[in-house]
This record gives C-alpha cells, structure tokens and sequence, in this order.
C-alpha cells in the first residue's frame, strides 16, 4: 500500500547498491531497525559482488544467530585480514558458538577479541549455553563495546537475569543501566520495571512464584535473546522440555522461529506438547495457515476469534485476512463484528474499510479511511496513492509528508514523495 511508483523504487536504488559498501550501510539501517532478516539477506546478497572481509564477518555472524544459510557450500572463501576469522565462525558445528582452542590459534586473535564484538557475543552465547554463568557475569561487566552495543537492552536483561539467578535481585548495581523503550519488547519491560521499583524499595521487589521460576529455569536466557529478536540463539539456548512455566509470549517467540528456522512441522511438533490456551491454540492456526492448511486452520482460528483476548484479536484478524483474499467478503465481516476488540480497532477499521474496497466501492471505503487517516498508516497510503492516480498532487503530497513525520525512516515514503514531484512535474510540462 506504501508503493506509489515500484518501478521508480528500483531505478533509484538498483544502481547504488551495487557497491558493497553502500549494501552494508542499507543492512545496518535494517539491523538497527531490528529487521535482521532483511538486513542478513542485505549483507548475504552483497557477497555475491567483491566484498570487503567485514562484510562477509557480519554475515557468519549474524547468520549464527538469526538464520543459517540453508546452501552453507556455496559460500565463497573470505579474503582479507578478517578471513581467519570468519572461516573459524563458519568450521562451528551448529551445536556450538564457540572453540577457545581453536580461536587461540588463530593468527591476530588477540586483536580479535579486543575489535570485533563478534567474539564477544560468540563467547557470551558459549558460556550461557554452557552454564558458566559466572563467567557470562564477568564477560558482560567487562565488556569493552558496551558504548557501541548492537543491542543494548538485551545485555541489561541479560546481566539482570544473571544477577537474580545468584542473588535473587534484579536490581544488580554492577550492571549497567540503559533505557528500555516503552515500544519494547514486554519482557524487558518488566524486567526493567521490577528493577526500578527494587531500587525504589532499598530491597528485593517480591515477584510472582511462576515468574522467579521462568527466570531461574531453563529457558530465561532464551526468553531474552527471544525478546530480542535473534532467533537461531534463542533456540541453541532454550530448553524446551523444561518443567517450568513460561509466558504465552514465548511460547509464540518460541514457536515462530521453529518455524522459520526449521520448519512449521517442528513448530505444529512443540506447540501438540503444550497446554490448549488460547495463545498456543491460535499459533497453531496461524502456523496451518501459512502451510495452505486452511480447513484445519479455520477451524482452529474460529475456536478462539471471539475471546475477549490478544489471541482472539489476533485470531479474528487473521480469518479476517483469509476471507478477504478468498472473496468471503460477508464471511470476513461477520468475523471482525464478531470481535468486540478487532471491530473497535483501528485494526478492524481498516480491515472493514478494505472490505469496502474490495466489494467495488471505492468512494465509500475512501470516506472510511478518511475518517482514521490521523491513526491509520494504511489508511495515508491509501489515500495517497489513490490521490496519486487521479493526479490529486496536493492531497498526495499531504498524505505522504503526514506518513513522514509518522516514520522518518521509512526510505520508501521519500521515493515517493520524488515520485510525486517528478509526476507533477512531467504533467506541467504537456
């Protein structure tokens, strides 16, 4: 809906990214964005050009933990001074982040170890995984690229976890702070949270019995690398036969990156041994769905899209979605009214308004999302582009620079803001 001009999208950058360098200035805006699979495809196309060797780096490493290569043969050989290094990345088993006596080995280790923060989060992951939590304690107070840290909030749940496993606190004075964003992931948000209140009390805030048992079992490092987005880690972390509880949330987390990183048959696998909440059941659903199993993911979808609950939101959403592409134009209406959370969304107003759309009316559904264009990114899409193509450049414009200041960072909304402009422009001069 964002795409004004797609064929102007790729003139613009189809030339400039075949420089490396400028590759790996686009999948570092995806890293920092926290889309890691856009920005390891980013880094991975980059290498089918001559790359510098810290290019090639970032792509063992984050394929480590984010997503391995499914054609691991078919990498070339790095060259340059990181080579050694990345080819000591690439000889890890799968099971393992790290070798100590190998690294030793390897020529400018020393240097390694004190420049790429590569090593030290390939160590961290080695120690937790382990058990030497000790280690990972003191790995994480002494570490050296904190200031520049990829994920910053993630080594402060990390050295809280630690510190609770010890001390049964949170709030450790020998970690460091950093600000966890109020859009973050809930459980940093908690674990943050619970912090600050301790520090407010002068003693350990109590936390629920369920909630000391998830951070003392199996699976707390997991949760946070689950948190954190970096699935191929959480999954050589986690301990998914633990007997402890855990949120519905990483059951999800869990799940979905089973999912992507192997299969949704090892994810409809983990998910058969969990209890029927409304979570799991949903998820379920949601996993049949993207297989093509549509009977047995309505069915299940439907067992729950009218509970008063995120999973029955986002359950009802989802039926939604599939009617809508399937033409059940009524069948999707009769889904979102039958969701008390979804019809009085934004969520469900465009979905309602999408129906609209589709059933040919197209005035009526422009009036519909004129009506959430100040809350609805899709709704100033639509409206730009559908002002765009009845050559309404001022109400393009507006919508578009409104979408701007909504997402800054959004590349594709400057692409079209120029396409607008040069439309305008090619107009004037007939």
């Amino acid at each position: 809906a964002r795409r004004i001009s797609n064929r102007q999208n790729q003139r613009s950058f189809g030339t400039a990214l075949t420089n490396p360098l400028l590759r790996d200035e686009l999948a570092e805006f995806y890293r920092r964005q926290g889309d890691y699979d856009a920005a390891l495809r980013t880094w991975r196309d980059a290498l089918t050009l001559p790359s510098p060797d810290f290019i090639a780096l970032k792509e063992a490493f984050w394929g480590r933990v984010i997503q391995p290569t499914a054609q691991p043969a078919a990498r070339s050989k790095a060259q340059g001074s990181l080579a050694p290094l990345v080819e000591f990345i690439h000889s890890l088993p799968p099971d393992r982040t790290w070798d100590a006596e190998a690294f030793a080995r390897l020529p400018q280790s020393d240097r390694f170890a004190r420049e790429r923060a590569e090593v030290f989060w390939l160590q961290l992951l080695d120690l937790l995984r382990k058990g030497g939590e000790k280690d990972a304690a003191e790995l994480l107070r002494g570490n050296r690229f904190r200031g520049r840290s990829w994920r910053p909030e993630l080594e402060l749940a990390l050295g809280r976890i630690l510190h609770f496993r010890v001390h049964g606190s949170l709030a450790a004075t020998d970690v460091a702070s950093t600000v966890v964003s109020t859009n973050g992931h809930p459980f940093f948000q908690e674990l943050e949270r619970l912090a600050i209140e301790e520090r407010g009390r002068g003693k350990a805030t109590p936390v629920s019995a369920d909630f000391r048992k998830f951070l003392k079992g199996g699976n707390a490092f997991a949760a946070a690398f689950l948190a954190a987005g970096w699935r191929e880690a959480a999954l050589g972390l986690a301990a998914p036969k633990a007997a402890e509880p855990v949120p519905g949330w990483f059951h999800y987390g869990f799940a979905q990156s089973l999912r992507f990183n192997r299969g949704t048959r090892p994810a409809l696998d983990y998910l058969s041994d969990q209890s029927p909440t409304d979570e799991v059941i949903g998820l379920r659903g949601e996993l049949l769905l993207a297989d093509g199993r549509f009977p047995e993911a309505s069915a299940a979808l439907q067992s729950v899209a009218t509970h008063d609950s995120d999973a029955g939101f986002r359950s009802a959403w989802l039926l939604a979605q599939r009617c809508i592409e399937s033409n059940d134009l009524a069948g999707a209406r009769r889904v979102i009214e039958g969701q008390r959370r979804l019809a009085s969304s934004i969520t469900g107003r465009e979905l309602l308004a999408r129906l609209v759309l589709s059933s040919g009316d197209a005035a009526g559904a422009e009036r519909m999302y004129q009506a959430i264009a100040n809350e609805s990114v899709e709704a100033g899409a639509v409206l730009a582009r559908r002002a765009f193509e009845r050559k309404d450049w001022a109400t393009a414009r507006r919508h578009t620079e409104a979408l701007m200041r909504r997402m800054p960072d959004e590349l594709q909304l400057r692409e079209n803001l120029f396409a607008i402009d040069q439309a305008e422009k090619a107009n004037a001069n007939r």
